[in-house]
C-alpha cells in the first residue's frame, strides 16, 4: 500500500496521506514519494485541482516520524532525510492544491498544509509546531511559511512557544482559510475544487504563477538562510537530548549548546 495515494475523479486529484497508524506521520518513505506525486499531478492532464488530506479520522500529519527518524539520524530528525520540495516554487505546480486538514497537523504537517494553496480544516482540527520542545530549527522553510501566511507576532508565538492552536485560531491568524464542520470537510474541499475547476484552467493556473512569483525571491534567500540555520542546530547536543527525551517520553534537559 502506498504511503501517499494518488487518486483522479472528476478532474480533481485526491493526495492521501496514508499512515493512519502513526497519525500519518513522516517517514523516509513518504518523504521520498512526495516529490513524485507533485510531479504526477503537474504532468497529468487528466487532473486540474488537488486535494491533499489524511487517511483515517484523528489526523492530516503528524510531523516526521521521530521513532524512524530520529532513531536513525543522531543529528536530529530531519538531518540527512529524503527533503520534499515545495510542489509550487521547487516543482512548478501551478495547479491548485487545496489541504483539507482532517485532524492533527503537527510539524512537518502544517508545513505539508502550507505547501498547499487553500487550507479548510476541520473543527477538530489541532495545529502546531513544536520543533523547539525538541531543540530543533523548523526545516523545510516551515518557519518561511509561517510568515508568509500570519502577521508577524502571531508566527512569532506559533513557532517559538511550540503550543498547540485550535482550527478556530488558526483561521484568526490566517493560516488557514475556512473552518468547517468535522463531517463537512472533504464536500467542502470538493465543492472549493469543483468552483475552481469551473473557471479557465490557464486562467487559474497563470494567476497561482503570478502571485508566488511575486514572493518568491524574498522566499527564497529567506529559505537558504533556515537551511544553514537548521543544520547548524540539527548539529548540536541540545537536539540529540530533545529527540532522545522525546523518545524516552521525559522532559529534556537543554543546555543551549
Amino acid at each position: 500500500m502506498a504511503v501517499i495515494e494518488y487518486e483522479v475523479r472528476d478532474r480533481i486529484a485526491y493526495v492521501t496521506l496514508n499512515r493512519p497508524e502513526t497519525l500519518n506521520a513522516i517517514n523516509n518513505e513518504m518523504a521520498g514519494a512526495w516529490n513524485g506525486v507533485w510531479e504526477r499531478f503537474r504532468d497529468d492532464d487528466d487532473a486540474w485541482a488537488a486535494i491533499l488530506t489524511g487517511a483515517g479520522d484523528r489526523a492530516f500529519c503528524s510531523g516526521a516520524d521521530l521513532k524512524e527518524m530520529g532513531a536513525s539520524h543522531e543529528s536530529g530528525p530531519n538531518g540527512g532525510n529524503p527533503r520534499p520540495k515545495r510542489p509550487s516554487e521547487e516543482l512548478g505546480v501551478w495547479k491548485p492544491i487545496i489541504a483539507a486538514i482532517n485532524g492533527y497537523a503537527i510539524g512537518g504537517g502544517v508545513v505539508f498544509a502550507m505547501d498547499c494553496d487553500i487550507r479548510i480544516a476541520s473543527d477538530r482540527a489541532v495545529f502546531a509546531m513544536p520543533e523547539v520542545e525538541l531543540g530543533v530549527v523548523t526545516t523545510w522553510w516551515g518557519t518561511v511559511r509561517s510568515r508568509a501566511h500570519m502577521p508577524f507576532g502571531s508566527a512569532l508565538e506559533f513557532l517559538l512557544t511550540g503550543n498547540r492552536v485550535t482550527a478556530q485560531r488558526a483561521e484568526q491568524w490566517g493560516l488557514v482559510n475556512h473552518v468547517v464542520p468535522h463531517d463537512e470537510l472533504m464536500s467542502r474541499a470538493e465543492e472549493m475544487a469543483r468552483k475552481i475547476n469551473s473557471n479557465g484552467p490557464l486562467a487559474v493556473r497563470g494567476m497561482k504563477e503570478v502571485l508566488y512569483r511575486s514572493l518568491l525571491d524574498g522566499i527564497r534567500e529567506a529559505g537558504r538562510l533556515e537551511d544553514v540555520i537548521s543544520v547548524v542546530a540539527s548539529q548540536s547536543e541540545d537536539v540529540q537530548e530533545g529527540v532522545r527525551a522525546w523518545l524516552e517520553k521525559r522532559p529534556p534537559q537543554f543546555k543551549g549548546r
